[in-house]
Parts: C-alpha cells; structure tokens; sequence
C-alpha cells in the first residue's frame, strides 16, 4: 500500500501549512515540529506565532519520501480535457523525483494525440529530485528550479542564495580562463558527488551550467517574493533576479507575485527590467569560449555548424543569426553559445498524416522557442521547405528579413548571418544588405 506524506512523517520531522507562498517566518504560514506520531494522529509543536486565512493553503513535510504518483487522476483529468482543447505546449511536473517520472508523463501524453509534442519541464522542488538530478535531466525538455520549495524542504544553513556564492563563482571562472583547461567542466560535474551535503547554492549554480550545456531551458523561480505585498523589490531580490541572468538561466518564473499579488503587472515589468539590464554587462565572450571548451570533441556535425555559424557572426560584427529549421534544434544549439545578438528562428512547417488527416507541424516548434534565451521565433509559409534548394528560399529568406526590420533588430548595410540545410549539406553564409 502506497504512503501517505502524515504516514511517512516521524518525530522531529517539520511541516509547514500556509497560502502558496510561504516560508515558516510568515505571519500566514505554520511552522509544525512534530513531536510523537500515534497511529493515525501525528501531534506537533507549533514554533510560530501565524493567522491561517483564505481558501488556498499548502501541506509540505520537510525532506521525507514518499510513493505517491506524480501525475495524479486528476491531472491526467485536465490534460486530457483542457489540455488538449488548447493544446498545451509546456507540462509543468511538479515533484519531480526521478528520470522514470519524466518518462511516465511522456507516455501518458503520447497517447493524448497532440500532446505528444507537449514539452515536458521537471520541477525540482525536493531532496529526490537534487539527487537524481543528471539522469531527469536527460530525459527532460526543460528544467524548473522551484528555489521556494527547496527552501523549505532543507535547512537554512544549506539554502545560502546566488549572491553569496558569487564571488566564488568569479574565482572558478577567472582561474578557467588562466588555465586554459577544462576547470571549469572539471568543477561543474564534480558538483553531483557532492550533493549528499545539501549544498544548494553550489547546485544553483551547478545546475543552470549543466541545463546550458544539454542545450536545455532552465526556468528560475521565486526571485522577488516581497512584490506580492510592495510596488518595489529589496535589494537582494534585484541583485537575485541580475545573477540569475548572469549564470545562464533562460527564464524567470514568476509565482504568488502574480497569483494572488498586489502589484502584478509592476511586478513582470521590473523584472524585465532587471533582466534586461543584467543581459547588458553578461560577458558574451568568456562564454562562447567556455562553452566550446566544455563541449567534448569531435564534436557532432550540427553542433560544429552552430558554433561556427556564432563565432562568424561575432567576426563580422553581425546584426541578428537566422536560423531555418524544421523541428528547432539548430536554433537551440545555437542560442546554446548565448551570442551577442538576437537569434532569429524561422521555423519551416511540415507536412504531417495519421492516415486520417492531413496537418502542418510548426506551430508547437516556433511557440515552444519562446522559452529559450535568445530566440525570436516566426512561423514561415508551409509551402517553403526547409531544404530548398529553389527560389523560395529567397523568398523567406526575404520575409524573414522584413521581418527583423519591421522589429528593429536589422538595419541597411547590417551584416547577416544565415544558417540553413540545402539538400543534406548545413550551410552559413554572410549577407550585407543594401539600402
């Protein structure tokens, strides 16, 4: 018989129940130590003084193990009614513990007709997931690094934040860069044997440079938790939101900020501006450099292409990289090596049959693009084909480039790199346009 979370519980174990967003020192959240477990009943200590109000709380029991299914009968409930009438692009699992986890929700949504295409994004939010993080990430299209949930999950002397490992950071990459070896690859995968201690702020760190590596998004959670109830963020949360940015990471997650805050659009806006500020002084350079370094060769022919297509576009000082692909890959590996400018992704439809119907994918492709740093997706006309050899090519090639005119990313006698397949060769090449 499968565990309860109040059955695996024992003395000394801590729970915590409050509203979503809670840390156990919040007046709406109780901190529960639990003193003697009889039978069914599970008596605690209260160690905080809190007002439970509202209809929306959370049970979390700190660092136990349980057998419970991550997708429960009533996900698989939603998924298979409003996830497929709207076609979700993006599956958020919650809890993930292992790799088989991943692979159970890939299965179920394979027979769910056009989820199949639904990206998959572990939530690591526990013990369980920290521990067999190398092989979820294997297996998933994205990772989610619910930093509230961790928090809470394991003791504070073990949750220190990005900034106070910063420095040391700086130290690993400035002696990479006088070594001139693999230090920092060296240092980065240590990082997994290391994890029996609980290090979270190294595994911050650790995991966002292993999710840039495998060429996979990493989504960033709770950063501004103050905004649910200010107009402004501290000052430890913007410098949080900048060094999230600067380590790598593809996306912010915002959570009760925008469910139940009271400033969400000020919220989303100065958390962009954060970004998009931290994204200015991001060292470009010592990237692409330590990220060719740490890729093992020989390298695989698409990866040798993408790198090559980025260190030509930072030569020749390119405006924007277009990118053609059909299933997104080329755009992603690209992205991979953070270059300096926009990467314009035109994904090329193709056509598709179950025997039934005809379809075009493409759609899912382009949107599913968003996620990752650097990207800009448009949706080509299906009738072109990626691998043409014709005049349409040109022709998209064309549209493409209106298009980063009309956005403001290409201007006259800008400089273009442009990566596509023709016939089974992957080509780069350079344009300067003319007035």
């Amino acid at each position: 018989m499968k565990m309860s979370a109040l059955q695996a519980v024992k003395k000394g174990d801590t729970i915590f129940i409050g509203q979503y967003l809670f840390t156990g020192s919040e007046t709406t959240s109780v901190w529960l130590e639990v003193s003697e477990v009889k039978e069914e009943d599970v008596v605690c200590v209260i160690k905080n003084s809190a007002t439970l109000a509202g209809s929306l709380f959370t049970l979390h029991v700190a660092q136990i193990r349980i057998e419970l299914p991550t997708l429960t009968d009533k996900d698989k409930e939603v998924l298979s009614t409003w996830g497929i009438r709207n076609k979700i692009d993006f599956l958020s699992l919650s809890y993930t513990r292992h790799a088989e986890d991943v692979r159970h929700a890939r299965e179920y949504l394979s027979k769910l007709g056009d989820l199949q295409q639904t990206h998959i994004f572990a939530k690591i939010e526990n013990i369980e997931g920290l521990t067999h993080f190398d092989e979820i990430l294997q297996e998933a299209d994205g990772i989610i690094l619910s930093r509230g949930n961790l928090g809470v999950d394991l003791p504070p002397e073990k949750c220190w934040g990005w900034a106070v490992i910063y420095y040391f950071l700086e130290a690993v990459l400035f002696r990479s860069r006088i070594a001139g070896t693999r230090l920092l690859k060296l240092y980065f995968d240590s990082i997994s044997s290391e994890l029996v201690n609980w290090q979270v702020f190294l595994f911050q760190k650790a995991a966002v440079h292993k999710c840039n590596m495998a060429c996979k998004p990493v989504v960033i959670t709770r950063v501004v938790d103050s905004m649910t109830d200010n107009l402004r963020p501290t000052r430890a949360e913007a410098t949080d939101v900048a060094n999230a940015i600067l380590d790598g990471s593809d996306a912010i997650l915002l959570g009760a900020e925008t469910l139940r805050g009271m400033y969400p659009v000020e919220t989303i806006s100065i958390v962009g501006k954060i970004c998009s500020e931290a994204e200015k002084v991001f060292n470009h350079d010592l990237y692409f450099k330590n990220t060719v370094k740490y890729v093992s060769e020989p390298m695989t022919h698409l990866e040798s292409i993408a790198s090559s297509a980025v260190r030509a576009a930072i030569k020749v000082k390119a405006s924007v990289i277009i990118v053609f692909t059909s299933t997104g890959r080329a755009a992603r590996l690209i992205a991979k090596y953070r270059p300096t400018m926009p990467i314009l992704s035109v994904v090329i439809p193709r056509l598709k049959t179950n025997q039934l119907r005809w379809s075009f994918t493409g759609a899912f492709e382009a949107r599913q693009s968003l996620v990752v740093r650097g990207l800009f997706p448009m949706l080509a006309d299906p009738r072109h084909p990626a691998d043409s050899t014709s005049a349409t090519s040109e022709s998209v090639l064309k549209v493409a480039l209106e298009h980063g005119k009309a956005s403001g990313v290409i201007k006259s006698h800008d400089r273009v790199v442009i990566f596509q397949k023709v016939g089974d060769a992957s080509v780069v090449k350079i344009i300067e346009l003319e007035d």
